[in-house]
């Protein structure tokens, strides 16, 4: 299947609440198949963040920001670590005022003075002590700029570890999602694959027709329409796939009936396990003969089996066959 790129509009208007749902699908549909794909919207939501905390976001946009991408706990982490770090930024590039420029002013003056006082032989012991009192000053003013100094590097540095743990624990996220979507397609393709042998296979064999019910929501034959199984006349057999839109887990397995609208029970499958169709659902394949199935109304009666053998009615699904 060809992938096409995202744009970064597209990704701010994903990050910001701004597109529709099936358009919001498929920027996550692209994200994870793609890694590129994800790694661009890493760069969005950064750029994102940035232009929030630095003040760039103005209406809309800023209102979107609180209202729908600080709704998430982490990115409210992520967004008050990055106004932490700018206003530290800030501080420590921001210009000396006028008063620190004459204050400095003012030492070189006194200091040329001091200077020139040196010419003076009754004042060489005092000199001697100012100039050691000014070494001792500064190497403490040295030792608690290096701490300084030290401290901002280690927060840095556990900011750092912390965004790349996140990072790590995202691409083992997306991965297994990769994964999962990797092996949901290849069920897809068996069953494709499935249809077309029965479809494509010779005259001398019986024709197969796969009837779709869905168990995840109870009927009533007389107030609302049946599902219909319109069967050919060289129809051979018949696979009844019954959604469980549920998605149950039971190890011990399923069993179901067919019976007539007159209660006659004309087919019965003792264990049958489910398999995974789509994303968290299930079905069971249930397969019968084609001539078993007269024109008329039939309700399929699907029973969960407990770990001791016994069986409980889970699900009773009416629908009605056509002959062509």
């Amino acid at each position: 299947m060809k992938q096409t790129d995202v744009t970064e509009q597209t990704l701010i208007g994903y990050l910001l609440g701004k597109l529709s749902e099936p358009e919001q699908e498929a920027v996550e549909q692209e994200c994870f198949i793609d890694k590129a794909q994800y790694d661009q919207l890493g760069e969005a939501e950064n750029s994102l963040i940035d232009d929030y905390v630095r003040g760039y976001l103005h209406g809309a946009d800023r209102a979107l920001f609180k209202q729908h991408f600080l709704s998430v706990p982490s990115r409210r982490e992520r967004v008050k670590i990055a106004t932490a770090l700018v206003r530290e930024i800030d501080l420590r590039v921001s210009p000396q005022p006028a008063a620190e420029t004459q204050s400095m002013a003012a030492s070189v003056s006194w200091w040329q003075k001091l200077m020139a006082s040196v010419r003076a032989p009754k004042l060489m012991l005092s000199l001697a002590t100012a100039l050691a009192l000014i070494i001792v000053a500064g190497g403490f003013w040295l030792f608690f700029q290096s701490r300084q100094l030290r401290e901002q590097i280690a927060r840095t540095e556990s900011i750092s570890s912390e965004q790349q743990r996140r990072i790590e624990e995202l691409e083992r996220t997306m991965a297994a999602e990769r994964t999962q979507n990797s092996q949901l397609n290849a069920e897809l393709e068996q069953l494709r694959r499935e249809q077309n042998a029965a479809t494509t296979s010779s005259s001398s064999l019986p024709r197969t027709m796969l009837f779709v019910l869905n168990a995840g929501v109870m009927r009533s034959s007389e107030s609302e329409s049946l599902s219909t199984l319109r069967l050919p006349k060289d129809l051979g057999r018949v696979t009844i796939q019954m959604l469980l839109a549920d998605n149950p887990v039971n190890d011990a397995g399923f069993s179901a009936v067919l019976k007539s609208a007159e209660g006659k029970e004309l087919s019965r499958w003792g264990k049958v396990k489910a398999v995974r169709v789509k994303k968290g659902g299930a079905a069971l394949n249930l397969a019968l003969s084609a001539k078993n199935l007269s024109a008329g109304d039939y309700v399929m009666i699907v029973n969960k089996i407990s770990a001791r053998g016994a069986t409980d009615e889970f699900r009773r699904v009416p629908f009605r066959v056509v002959r062509r």
